[in-house]
């Protein structure tokens, strides 16, 4: 067996190899939303790792199926914007090293043969090499994928890694049980099949370590620039609502009863009449009932991301009020990171995994606590706090994410590279 060179030690040899450059590679991500989402988790990685050494090419895939039949002839909208719709599935260039495209599908599902679809997953899969020139690269999946099997299988085959990325618990989205069989099933595949995994928080790695030992968790994080502003516009809405508040407290996200604790909001609005809640983003019907029954309730569709901030700033406090179900254990609130980047109280309920935050975030465990930490964040004049949580965001963003993620893709690639090298 032969040892370290002479006049060196074992730490030495580890730190030539950790110096080693590895790449360039190019990156293929598989989105699990379009890119137009930019302000997601995997949106935001990918733009961040398209700036790192590791990467010389990256392409984002969009999830979205686009029917060329049905763009050319369902009705609304005139042949323009149609046609618009599918040039802007080809190609575009986002930033230096980074290209979005959408893979245009053609053949319906059920009326087609296996064969033909398989034909068509090998097209898809010519032309992503294609459009690589030929670089070897890595897989991120952040898709389930059951529909692109082959597709998926091909590249599998094809990178020099392949990571999946488990954004949520996707399996917890779906309540049909033959919808979760399906999702369940591509999941075991995915995990099974990728040489490592990165899971949103400890729970989801717990979960589908079974699957895959290999997992890593990595941690939402936030776009500072995005909400750590010199100014904020005001927002009309809440100007008129702030007339007749006491205090007004704010929600972004999807509202729906799986998500949110409906009670909890009627307990709250009950028993402080003068306190206003408004919650932003897209919202079930039964929301918009309780809607109509409170006049201290308000609700506003979702807003662009770089209008976010102005919303959350006329805030008095971020809240979050969840249900704790298996949903929201799926969950690593960007919501929160977003508001701590503005210095912004934020108070929690429902989720259980936030130890990290220690006294940045108020977590409650019931109404009262609910009420009683929306009460501290109306008053609260701390500007050392305020400071602490913007720190914090600043520590927690995504470029440093992304290098979080780079360590793990350079130490799996080393360790490929080292498990090749000795067989």
């Amino acid at each position: 067996m032969t040892g370290p060179p002479l006049g060196s030690t074992g730490a030495t040899v580890e730190a030539q190899k950790s110096s080693e450059r590895l790449g360039p590679y190019a990156l293929v991500c598989l989105g699990g939303i379009p890119w137009g989402h930019s302000w997601k988790r995997n949106q935001s990685m990918v733009y961040e790792l398209a700036d790192s050494s590791l990467f010389d090419r990256v392409l984002f895939v969009n999830p979205k199926e686009m029917w060329l039949r049905d763009e050319l002839t369902r009705g609304g909208g005139s042949m323009r914007a149609r046609s618009r719709r599918i040039l802007d599935s080809l190609p575009r260039q986002r930033g230096r090293n980074l290209t979005t495209l959408t893979l245009i599908r053609c053949l319906p599902f059920k009326k087609t043969a296996r064969w033909a679809l398989r034909a068509e997953n090998r097209g898809f899969r010519t032309y992503l090499n294609r459009l690589l020139g030929g670089r070897p690269f890595i897989l991120l999946n952040n898709h389930p994928n059951f529909y692109w099997s082959d597709l998926l299988a091909g590249l599998m085959g094809d990178a020099e890694l392949t990571v999946y990325d488990l954004s949520d618990d996707f399996l917890e989205f779906h309540q049909i049980q033959r919808h979760r069989d399906v999702i369940a099933a591509s999941l075991e595949y995915c995990c099974s099949r990728s040489d490592l995994v990165l899971a949103v928080n400890p729970h989801v790695a717990d979960r589908y370590r079974i699957h895959n030992p290999n997992v890593h968790v990595v941690l939402n994080a936030t776009n500072v620039e995005n909400f750590q502003r010199p100014s904020y516009a005001r927002v009309a809405m809440l100007e008129r609502i702030r007339t007749d508040a006491e205090a007004v407290f704010g929600y972004a996200g999807i509202i729906n009863r799986v998500r949110l604790d409906y009670e909890l909001l009627r307990r709250t609005l009950d028993r402080r009449p003068h306190w206003h809640l408004v919650l932003v983003g897209s919202a079930d019907p039964s929301f918009l009932d309780l809607v109509e029954r409170y006049p201290n309730l308000h609700h506003h569709p979702a807003v662009d991301y770089h209008l976010l901030p102005d919303w959350l700033h006329g805030f008095d406090a971020v809240i979050v009020p969840f249900e704790h179900n298996a949903h929201t254990q799926g969950n690593d609130l960007l919501k929160v990171n977003d508001a701590l980047a503005m210095g912004k109280p934020v108070v929690v309920a429902g989720v259980r995994s936030l130890d990290r935050y220690g006294d940045l975030v108020r977590v409650a465990r019931h109404a009262d606590e609910f009420l009683s930490a929306l009460e501290a964040s109306r008053v609260e004049k701390d500007p050392e706090l305020m400071e602490r949580r913007r720190a914090f965001a600043r520590e927690n963003s995504w470029r440093h994410r992304a290098q979080e993620v780079q360590d793990i893709l350079e130490q799996a690639l080393r360790e490929k590279r080292d498990k090749g090298a000795s067989r």
